[in-house]
């Protein structure tokens, strides 16, 4: 008997291991039934059934490692939609009938008709555990789309919803036009003995070895003060201990918390609770999941316990701010260190003299937001550049050794500032940019062929010999009066160079081996491009435009990958470009292969085609156009757009054949690109500058995010320097947990949902920035999407949003509702709003006067790009905790926008989401912990700071408790902001207060206390 499982809809709350009773919300059905029966709700069913169970829960596939019960499929199904998503017509049914005929992967199948497609239920002899199955389903999708069957790749899921055929929609009741059940009956299977799955909670990679730890037995001084709070935050926690203590062990590893002292810190919080009876459990559940961790298994942690045990985070928050910053000052190369604290005067000279007197090799420098490393990197080279020659008569062509700077920026607009600074003390620099980056006063880019031009760039072509020279014999009819043409402006013979990072190459070598290499907050030293079907099919198709024997080489290579490409699943294992290519060699035709060995004088196979096509004075060029397909290209836009891409595909693909180093490759399914090739190495310009010969200096807010990877690129353990400073003004921070603040909630297939909880986040935002009614300029930092739809719906005629919206990927329709729900939010703030996104707002400084700052949504980076950096580098850490880590330092950099160090007026910052961000403020004690969501409540309004001055004034906690018979633990909760204080509590405080100054003698002041 084939079961299914079914629920009145698809939005019951899945089981994920957080150690939440999941709702027996599905019942569990005989698949005819089901399919036939009539619903008075919107019913979903899913495929997998708990085996003996007469109702389950919904199961994540996060949770399934944690689910006693058998969790299996016995039947799959596969959504094909119609052409264009469009309504059924007599022609569509005529056609799907006559396939239900004539297709025998269809014979064994059940069907239905949907609004805008088909439904096919195939169910199997054998069930399979779900963990186990997605490799059959790839392999029966990948029948039904080789019969001609559009079938939507998303179904291989697991754990997807299906809507049944007789439901009740959008308050009417609906019957499927067309069920056809009569020939539906169960296949077998033929096993797979080896098959590539892919990554999951459910099926993880390989484990690692796990080495030998010497547990530490007693809790280390530096992490001892985080036992009691934490442990107070426990005991307030009825039920759940065991998966509260799993969470709390992952979230200390995520902290960077030794591993041999994770065991003794959680059985010292349990014993710290003085009501856990399973103390040694405790211990033993920490040891194992700091083994899972070293295995690269999965493991709960600090996201599981902010989305379940809010309370328990704030406190292992405050709690491990300290012992973290303490721990890893410990760890830090940090010469001299002061024994009182350093001012921000000390600190600023501290910083500068760690650049100048940089050694040869890499140093990091790790300086807070707003601390002025670009500055001090100004200020050495400035002081370079001036030095003079030995003697008088010294002067030459060459400058003497130790003069001479480059400083590597983020953007162009950066570099141009940098550029100005350096002018402005008198300095003289040469600034080294792209031709396209130059613009006119107007903003009008200076090049003639800037939309040719530009595509062509991206592709990895060479602009300046294409285009501005002409390949020497054709130059730009405009090249005399261009002020773009060489690249770069300013004295040949400058002893300082600045650029962007895209042009590291040049900056490495106007420095020169005596001289020093500033790279300012660099980027991921990991490069991944990603290469859709499409994408592989455009380029085979402009083969002809790139020259004979590259064509010839390339073209098996091209028809190889596609291959591999369609016929594979969904992989997150890592392979090699050559050995895709070579699997799938046989689908490459005599003729194809006899003409490359022809054209490349090899006898080889397809991978070695191309590398005998690599001409040794061509090596880091672009794959080689004709000129006459560049000519054209120049003239007709949509050539050039076909052209770069066609470019970008084959100088990828050439570059992982051909390349000495590592060159890994995946595949994936992405929204609205289908599944797509990805391919990673590493950046060629910055790992070489890394490698330089001569000092060169890494500056980051969170330089120590990139020392394992930089470590594995230059063979050796570089110095890192640390360097923070006190906030210039006070700064009230505080932290607003919602769980549903994260791209996956927001986003639905891709496309921004407008409404529910983005609405509910940043109503609580606005909320918030009015507590401060002097307040009237606001920063809002959040996704580029998010921060798109709050541009228009503060401005509603501006168009030019839609423009941004379209190149987003969103729908044009959901900008309206934009404006129409978000508009009166953010227009209640009487004030105004500046508005970025992460990812970009390094080097922003339009916000630091602002009132208040506010992030909204946690900024969780790609997850598959976080594991590929830590398998592709084999780095020596868990991809979780530097998932988070790397999550914490983006919500860093955008308070630092605040530019907190130089401030000399009060401010507020605020971030909505489940992660606290990083930096010495945000480890601070005063942070303010409040949570968005759950049950609503009748408290007081009254802010934390104020409940805690009037706990004070009130003879303290302990001294409020004995008089108003509230436990001690609830006073702290009510003055930490955990909890709303009872407007009738704060009464009765307030006439404690008021005896006590009556008391006194002072009772006439009591009317004018701001308590």
């Amino acid at each position: 008997m084939t079961l299914v499982a079914v629920a009145p809809n698809k939005f019951s709350k899945g089981f994920d291991g957080s150690g939440r009773e999941p709702a027996l919300s599905f019942e569990v059905l005989e698949l005819h039934d089901a399919l036939t029966r009539t619903y008075p709700t919107d019913a979903h069913l899913v495929a997998y059934v708990v085996a003996g169970a007469a109702r389950q829960p919904r199961i994540n596939k996060s949770g399934l490692p944690h689910y006693s019960g058998r969790v299996e499929m016995g039947v799959f199904f596969c959504d094909v939609d119609n052409s264009n998503h469009s309504n059924w017509n007599r022609e569509l049914l005529h056609a799907a009938l006559a396939q239900y005929e004539s297709l025998e992967v269809l014979q064994t199948a059940g069907v239905y008709h949907t609004e805008h497609g088909r439904r096919i239920v195939q169910p199997i002899e054998q069930p399979i555990p779900v963990a186990q199955v997605e490799p059959y389903l790839r392999r029966w999708l990948l029948q039904l789309e080789k019969a001609g069957l559009p079938v939507d790749w998303a179904c291989r899921d697991w754990t997807r919803h299906f809507r049944l055929p007789n439901v009740r929609r959008r308050q009417y009741p609906y019957s499927s036009p067309y069920m056809r059940l009569e020939r539906m009956r169960p296949i077998p299977l033929e096993p797979i003995a080896a098959v590539d799955v892919p990554y999951s909670a459910a099926t993880p990679a390989a484990p690692r070895p796990v080495p030998h730890i010497d547990w530490t037995k007693e809790v280390p001084d530096v992490w001892a003060p985080c036992v009691e709070p934490i442990a107070e935050a426990v005991r307030l926690v009825s039920t759940e201990w065991h998966q509260l203590f799993l969470a709390l062990a992952g979230a200390l590893l995520s902290r960077r918390v030794p591993h041999e002292h994770v065991p003794a810190i959680c059985r010292a919080i349990s014993a710290a609770t003085k009501a856990d009876t399973r103390t040694d459990d405790r211990e033993t559940s920490a040891r194992t999941t700091v083994q899972r961790h070293l295995a690269g298994l999965p493991t709960t942690g600090y996201g599981a316990l902010a989305a379940s045990w809010p309370l328990v985070a704030n406190a292992f928050d405050r709690a491990l701010a300290r012992g973290t910053e303490a721990h890893l000052r410990a760890l830090a190369t940090i010469d001299a260190a002061p024994a009182r604290p350093r001012t921000l005067a000390e600190t600023t000279a501290a910083l500068e003299e760690a650049i100048r007197r940089a050694p040869d090799g890499l140093t990091l420098v790790s300086a807070e937001c707003g601390l002025g490393k670009t500055q001090a990197a100004v200020r050495v080279a400035a002081e370079r550049a001036a030095k003079p020659y030995a003697t008088a008569d010294a002067k030459g062509d060459r400058a003497p050794p130790q003069s001479k700077t480059a400083i590597s920026v983020d953007k162009n607009s950066l570099a141009l500032q940098v550029t100005n600074s350096l002018r402005a003390k008198g300095t003289a620099v040469r600034r080294v940019f792209g031709p396209l980056s130059l613009k006119s006063p107007d903003g009008t880019p200076v090049c003639r062929y800037h939309d040719s031009a530009r595509p062509l760039v991206e592709g990895g072509q060479a602009m300046q010999w294409e285009f501005c020279q002409g390949r020497g014999t054709d130059p730009c009819p405009y090249r005399e009066d261009c002020a773009a043409k060489d690249g770069a402006e300013g004295p040949e013979d400058a002893r300082v160079a600045v650029g962007p990072h895209q042009l590291l190459n040049a900056l490495d070598a106007a420095a020169g081996s005596t001289g020093l290499l500033v790279i300012d907050e660099p980027p991921a030293l990991l490069e991944t491009t990603a290469i859709a079907l499409g994408d592989l099919d455009l380029a085979l198709r402009r083969l002809p435009d790139f020259e004979d024997r590259y064509e010839a080489a390339m073209k098996p290579a091209l028809h190889a990958l596609s291959a591999w490409l369609r016929e594979r699943g969904a992989l997150d294992t890592l392979t090699t470009v050559p050995d895709a290519i070579r699997s799938c060699a046989d689908v490459i035709t005599p003729g194809e292969f006899d003409q490359a060995c022809v054209a490349t004088s090899t006898n080889g196979d397809a991978v070695d085609c191309v590398r005998e096509a690599n001409d040794p004075s061509r090596s880091g060029r672009p794959p080689p156009l004709r000129a006459r397909s560049v000519r054209k290209a120049q003239w007709v836009v949509g050539e050039a757009i076909e052209l770069g891409i066609a470019s970008k595909v084959l100088g990828t693909i050439y570059r992982a054949v051909t390349s000495k180093i590592l060159v890994a490759a995946r595949i994936e399914e992405r929204p609205r690109l289908g599944r797509v090739l990805l391919v990673t190495f590493a950046r060629d310009q910055l790992a070489k500058a890394l490698q330089r010969d001569g000092a060169v200096v890494v500056t980051d807010a969170n330089a120590e995010l990139h020392l394992p990877v930089m470590a594995k690129v230059v063979g050796y353990e570089p110095p890192l320097l640390q360097f923070a400073a006190v906030d210039g003004a006070p700064i009230a921070r505080t932290l607003l947990r919602c769980g549903s603040a994260t791209r996956k909630v927001w986003f639905r297939g891709g496309h921004l949902d407008v409404r529910g909880s983005l609405l509910t986040a940043v109503r609580a935002a606005i909320a918030w920035a009015l507590e401060d009614a002097g307040a009237r300029t606001m920063g809002l930092i959040t996704m580029h999407a998010v921060e798109v739809a709050i541009a228009a719906a503060l401005d509603p005629a501006k168009k030019s949003l839609e423009d941004d919206w379209r190149r987003l990927g969103q729908r044009l329709p959901t900008l309206d509702e934009a404006r129409e729900n978000i508009g009166p939010l953010v227009r209640a703030w009487p004030g105004s709003i500046r508005l970025a996104h992460y990812g970009a707002v390094r080097g922003l400084n339009n916000m630091a006067d602002v009132d208040c700052l506010v992030t909204l949504g946690d900024p969780w980076p790609n997850l598959g790009d976080v594991r590929n950096e830590v398998s592709f580098l084999a780095l020596n850490e868990i991809w979780e905790a530097r998932l988070e880590a790397r999550c914490r330092a983006e919500l860093e950099q955008a308070h630092g926008r605040l530019r907190t160090i130089h401030r000399t007026r009060p401010g507020r910052a605020l971030h909505v989401g489940n992660v606290l961000p990083s930096g010495s403020g945000w480890a601070s004690s005063t942070v303010e912990f409040r949570k968005l969501g759950g049950r609503p409540t009748t408290g007081s309004t009254t802010p934390p700071a104020q409940v805690k001055a009037l706990l004070d004034a009130a003879g303290g906690p302990s001294a409020a408790a004995k008089e108003t018979g509230c436990s001690r633990r609830m006073l702290q909760l009510y003055q930490r902001g955990d909890r709303r204080i009872p407007a009738s509590l704060e009464a009765r405080l307030r006439e404690m207060v008021l005896r006590a100054a009556q008391h006194q003698g002072l009772s006439e002041g009591c009317d004018q206390n701001p308590l």
